[in-house]
């Protein structure tokens, strides 16, 4: 585990009424371990068992997990596959899976210190193996599916459109810049384990609150505000989450009243026509009332 999480972990722990003791330092930091003075025999093993088990790097599979400890993996292999590749003339699998009886000093010398300094614990744990066994299930390239129609967002917006309003429109527009740069920060912020999964939640939910309050004051018109949302973040190559954080009633309302209020959904049945993942589904069709779930 890296030293730089554990003040904050310890906080997070705090607030959720969990007091723990104080790991020692030269559990996770190899700095924190000192090799004994004298040539005691039982100090000196107890110093190389520490040395062995020290748990100085998080293991591979969490750089899934840190987008940071992610980057810092990838910058290590970019540049220890370079090396390798000018000074033995080998791929990166060629390098590590030569055997030692054929390797050159230098070889030898090359990959003592890519295991020393690589970023993350590489070890064989379950974890580990696990991650890797879905790397390899993944490996192949993902077919991309050609000629895919462009969507159509109109179909969201209300049956009766109202004039479009400018003055309102870039007034929401300021606000969506703003919530974009308030929901990267958060997103950050999680990401990067600054905040727990619990003060996420929280946070986003007043951010959302702010945001759709703030939006409403633009404009109290909810078929005209969802117009204009939709025209703001649908037209461009952006982010739509704001459509979706304010206006997600709405757009549900439009298409709701487009429909006649009926739905049509996948149900499962075993003589239905469609199959998916060994089961058989059929398509079913349910009116429904828009006002109902919104309430």
């Amino acid at each position: 585990m890296g030293s730089a999480i554990l003040p904050i972990q310890v906080t997070i722990d705090k607030t959720k009424g969990i007091v723990c003791k104080p790991m020692p330092a030269y559990w996770h930091d190899a700095r924190a371990l000192h090799k004994p003075d004298d040539d005691d025999p039982a100090a000196m093993e107890e110093y190389e068992f520490n040395k062995r088990i020290i748990a100085d790097k998080k293991p591979y599979f969490m750089r899934y997990i840190y987008p940071v400890l992610n980057r810092d993996y990838k910058r290590f292999e970019k540049a220890a596959t370079v090396q390798v590749r000018l000074r033995f003339k080998l791929t990166m699998d060629e390098f590590l899976h030569r055997p030692m009886d054929v390797r050159s000093e230098e070889e030898i010398k090359m990959l003592q210190d890519y295991y020393t300094y690589m970023p993350v614990g590489i070890h064989d744990c379950t974890m580990n193996r696990i991650c890797r066994a879905i790397e390899r299930e993944f490996s192949e390239p993902v077919e991309i599916i050609e000629d895919v129609p462009t969507f159509d967002y109109q179909i969201m917006k209300s049956a009766d459109p109202e004039p479009r309003n400018n003055s309102k429109y870039y007034a929401l527009k300021k606000l969506y810049e703003e919530h974009r740069e308030r929901m990267k920060r958060l997103t950050y912020q999680k990401n990067n384990r600054v905040v727990s999964k619990e003060m996420y939640t929280d946070y986003a939910t007043s951010i959302l609150t702010y945001f759709r309050r703030a939006a409403d004051k633009i404009c109290s018109s909810i078929p005209q505000l969802c117009d204009l949302v939709l025209d703001l973040c649908y037209t461009k190559g952006t982010s739509k989450q704001f459509a979706w954080d304010v206006i997600a009633d709405g757009i549900l309302a439009n298409l709701s009243e487009k429909r006649n209020n009926v739905i049509t959904f996948p149900q499962a049945d075993p003589n239905g026509d469609i199959v998916y993942r060994g089961e058989r589904f059929s398509m079913t069709s349910m009116e429904v009332d828009i006002d109902e779930y919104n309430n």
